[in-house]
């Protein structure tokens, strides 16, 4: 018995701590290399390396990644063409319409999800619930989403944080989504060399590229490039009362607009004073990440994007 117990060991430090990575062939595969990481009992969080992959879901399968405990999901690149990627079927989202809540659910502490590709999502993307700190968000490309969210407060983002959450968001790409990147529902956000471009807020009541209006919200930015986004109401960041921006400077913004007007705010707007705060080097491109991508040919902003992607079919999963 105490040999059996040493070889089941050995597997799983070899399957979680070594530089072999993990073959995903379907969004089930992906589904289940996770739960199997939930159920792993070890203090250090295991880490979950994915060799490169291309993968969806089927209507039946669901598509909810639950991450109920520490780990580091990464994508095992060996070359600059390598993607982690999972592809949804895009279609035509109306606000108020059910098309989803959630594909990650982190419910965690010390999470880290490193090298994601996702496009064409209906979906929330990544969802940290309240009261879960240290986790980070790194080397992700997101593109061609369409989050409109509903009436009732259901996430209308790439990324949402819950109270007393803490996240970063480090070295990623949100291009041509119709969607606001991050809502911050006061939580602590730190984003870091990301660039944010061509994305639409569609929604009525959503007035930035960032929703950081909730009090209590903390957002903190250094190096990030915003370029050619647009919101109902104009700003890169929208800030409220008892809610806390910090431009730690080296952020880029331009042509960010208000929807039919042709000009936005290119920094941090205030709703309680109307007044908006440029960055502080509002036009530093040079070391800012730019949207590199084998896509970027091919869309200008996500207003007027007609791409269509048939892939998978998305989840009708409920909260």
């Amino acid at each position: 018995m105490r040999s059996l117990l040493i070889l089941l060991s050995f597997a799983i430090s070899k399957t979680y701590a070594s530089c072999e990575c993990q073959q995903v062939n379907s969004w089930n595969d992906l589904q289940q290399i996770i739960n199997e990481a939930n159920a792993i009992e070890s203090v250090s969080p295991p880490i979950v390396s994915l060799c490169p992959f291309t993968v969806g879901a089927n209507k039946n399968s669901g598509t909810i990644i639950d991450i109920q405990r520490s780990m580091h999901v990464k994508c095992h690149k060996t070359n600059p063409t390598d993607r982690c990627w999972i592809r949804v079927e895009k279609k035509t989202c109306p606000f108020d319409q059910d098309c989803g809540r959630k594909m990650v659910y982190i419910k965690s502490n010390d999470v880290t999800i490193d090298g994601l590709k996702v496009t064409h999502a209906n979906d929330n993307i990544f969802l940290v619930e309240k009261g879960y700190s240290n986790i980070k968000l790194m080397d992700l490309e997101v593109f061609h989403t369409d989050i409109p969210g509903n009436s009732r407060g259901f996430p209308k983002a790439v990324i949402s944080v819950k109270p007393t959450a803490s996240i970063q968001i480090i070295g990623s790409s949100f291009a041509w989504n119709r969607a606001a990147i991050v809502e911050n529902k006061g939580g602590d956000v730190l984003m870091y060399d990301n660039g944010i471009q061509g994305n639409y807020v569609q929604t009525p009541n959503e007035e930035a590229i960032i929703s950081n209006k909730k009090a209590s919200s903390k957002l903190v930015l250094t190096q990030n490039k915003f370029s050619d986004n647009k919101a109902s109401l104009g700003p890169v960041i929208a800030s409220g009362s008892n809610s806390y921006v910090f431009d730690g400077g080296q952020n880029c913004a331009t042509n960010n607009i208000k929807d039919g007007y042709p000009y936005g705010c290119n920094g941090s707007y205030s709703f309680d004073e109307w007044t908006c705060t440029p960055f502080v080097v509002s036009e530093f491109c040079g070391n800012n990440r730019s949207i590199i991508t084998e896509e970027n040919s091919n869309e200008v902003n996500a207003e007027n994007n007609t791409e269509t992607v048939f892939t998978i079919v998305n989840s009708t999963d409920t909260e």
